[in-house]
């Protein structure tokens, strides 16, 4: 059922109303009122009016916008079969893809079929036809798209070029984003580990961090989470470098302590010979066209980059 405004311009099409031709002003006016006049006593009657109807109607036009955005290629499905059974599906959709922990790393269709199976059984709904089920895949992949981000390289400037590449590459090859998987292992660990404590004494917050991650050959079960998805082209072979990708994220995001990385580089390169580039980029003090700066001279200049990025 149409809005008031909606019925107006459907019957303006209709008609080839043309408001701007001020020589038909009158006439204009006119049809616009009879118009109206029709809307209210034939158009919306009474005995037709389905109150409930309307109600998921201006439901649905409310996050119209959002589905749109979230689900360019599925969302007119989703309306619909709200208004039919009354179930957002894409309110489904995104319990059960929150509750993947590795969603960020899918990207064969089987993940995307499972996800869209345990929809369809939260919905209660046996009776999807194969078309209406192919619909939901679709939307799963929708709401994936448009979830998953580019990894971010400011993210990563305290970590290896090789790491840094191989993130970048994944996401390019495969669309998927090691980096904000391997942060969701190091949150979850914080979730079990750190204690959030609040002093109003010194009215300032701080944590307590039971868990002993120096030193160990298994930190944050990487074994384990490494043998779920070493089949997957970009994580095998890998083991090391998601190791140091998840001790990045619990070092420099979660505890925000990063004092004992320099050491940890070294540890993986002495003891695991991983291959990571050695050499760092050097702070010159001085530049004068294509003159270059002697190599043999070394800077002695210290800085520090702030969080917008400017150098101080």
């Amino acid at each position: 059922m149409l809005k008031i405004e909606e019925y107006i311009s459907m019957r303006k099409r209709k008609e080839k109303i043309n408001e701007f031709d001020f020589t038909k002003h009158s006439d204009n006016m006119g049809k616009i009122i009879q118009f109206v006049s029709e809307y209210f006593n034939d158009y919306l009657n009474p005995e037709d009016y389905n109150y409930e109807l309307i109600k998921l109607q201006q439901t649905i036009e409310k996050s119209k916008k959002t589905l749109i955005n979230q689900y360019p290629n599925t969302h007119g499905f989703i309306e619909e079969y709200y208004l039919n059974k009354k179930k957002r599906i894409d309110t489904f959709i995104k319990k059960v893809c929150d509750a993947q922990k590795d969603i960020d790393i899918f990207y064969k269709e089987n993940e995307f079929l499972e996800i869209a199976k345990e929809v369809s059984y939260r919905l209660s709904d046996c009776e999807l036809s194969d078309d209406d089920f192919s619909k939901v895949v679709l939307a799963v992949k929708d709401y994936w798209k448009y979830n998953i981000s580019k990894p971010n390289r400011s993210e990563m400037k305290g970590l290896d070029n090789n790491i840094v590449k191989w993130v970048m590459d994944s996401y390019r090859e495969f669309g998927v984003n090691i980096a904000s998987y391997a942060f969701n292992i190091a949150w979850k660990w914080s979730d079990k580990y750190v204690e959030h404590k609040y002093s109003r004494q010194y009215d300032e917050h701080y944590y307590i961090n039971s868990y002993d991650y120096r030193y160990q050959d298994n930190p944050f079960d990487i074994e384990e989470e490494y043998e779920k998805h070493q089949g997957k082209p970009f994580i095998q072979g890998k083991r090391d470098y998601f190791e140091m990708l998840v001790m990045y994220s619990w070092l420099f995001d979660v505890l925000e302590d990063t004092s004992y990385w320099p050491e940890y580089e070294k540890l993986c390169v002495k003891t695991r010979n991983v291959d990571l580039k050695t050499q760092r980029r050097v702070l010159v003090p001085i530049s004068n066209g294509s003159q270059k700066y002697p190599e043999e001279i070394q800077s002695g200049i210290e800085y520090i980059e702030s969080k917008n990025g400017l150098i101080k």
